[in-house]
């Protein structure tokens, strides 16, 4: 009787241990639990987040082609501004030049009038003696 009186404290302090056990594996389970939940919220923020950064460089990408599509029409402006004022400058220059020949051909028609207005004066002169 006392054996079995033992064996049966025995049991109920394994029994307890085994009790206490459980007790603590839920709480660690539980644990465990809400750390992969915590787990599948960081990751799918992360999951969010990297969308977000997709975007992001998806947009920095359409703006670097944007930046240079900008340049290369740039660079046709300027290109065609410089060979507009090549075309401006040499207009200019023609211009002058024939600026140039109208006044040489004023100062000689000026001289042409001036000769044929003594002329006249003279041959009035002359009229005017007969």
């Amino acid at each position: 009787r006392d054996s079995v009186t033992s064996e049966a404290g025995a049991a109920r302090a394994d029994a307890e241990g085994l009790r206490e056990g459980a007790a603590a594996l839920r709480t660690e389970l539980e644990r465990a639990a809400a750390d992969a939940e915590r787990a599948r919220e960081l990751i799918s923020a992360l999951r969010a987040e990297l969308a977000t950064v997709r975007a992001l460089a998806a947009r920095a990408e359409a703006a670097r082609e944007l930046v240079v599509a900008l340049r290369a029409e740039l660079a046709r402006t300027e290109a065609a501004a410089s060979a507009d004022a090549t075309k401006l400058d040499s207009a200019r220059a023609l211009a002058e030049a024939e600026a140039d020949r109208a006044r040489e051909a004023a100062l000689v028609l000026g001289a042409q009038l001036e000769g044929a207005t003594r002329a006249e004066s003279a041959a009035k002169v002359d009229a005017a003696r007969v």
